[in-house]
């Protein structure tokens, strides 16, 4: 029996020195990340091809090197509000991201106000997250954690964008 709680403690010992790698950007004031095993590149803003009768939050389609990437407006997705601060537009970045759909590759662009930098969160700095005070279904957060004392909410892209594919 012994032998056993020793196990269960080493293997809850190795999840909490287990590290997460997020780019960090910032939403609406917010600030946010994307785990970096989701990301393909950043891109500076660039002109978009609307497609007419998209839905909403969907901005437009990318031509990333001959590949069609559809760029979706993340503020515009979960409810978040526009108005406030205005990002600058030589800070605003395209962040390309590969999806597996359906068995396939999916590339899908999601706009960022700024993206700021890879930095690695620790497991044993990530919080539950609460079921109050979010103006957005709480299940497409994958957690939180905290960067230099500042909270840090890392978004479920596959969650997000994944019921969006067709």
């Amino acid at each position: 029996m012994m032998s056993t709680l020793a196990i269960i403690d080493d293997e809850q010992e190795d999840r909490q020195d287990e590290m997460l790698s997020v780019l960090s950007l910032t939403l609406a004031g917010g600030l946010f990340a994307i785990e970096t095993a989701q990301v393909l590149e950043v891109l500076d803003d660039t002109p978009l091809v609307v497609v007419p009768n998209s839905r909403p939050f969907v901005r437009g389609l990318l031509n990333m090197r001959g590949k069609v990437v559809p760029v979706v407006d993340l503020q515009r997705l979960l409810g978040m509000p526009h108005g406030g601060t205005v990002a600058d537009p030589l800070e605003r970045r395209i962040v390309v991201l590969t999806l597996m759909a359906h068995g396939e590759q999916a590339l899908v662009g999601v706009l960022a106000d700024k993206v700021h930098q890879v930095t690695s969160l620790s497991q044993t700095e990530t919080e539950t997250i609460p079921s109050v005070g979010v103006g957005w279904d709480v299940s497409l957060i994958k957690t939180i954690g905290k960067d230099h004392g500042a909270f840090i909410i890392v978004l479920d892209m596959e969650k997000i964008i994944l019921p969006l594919v067709a």
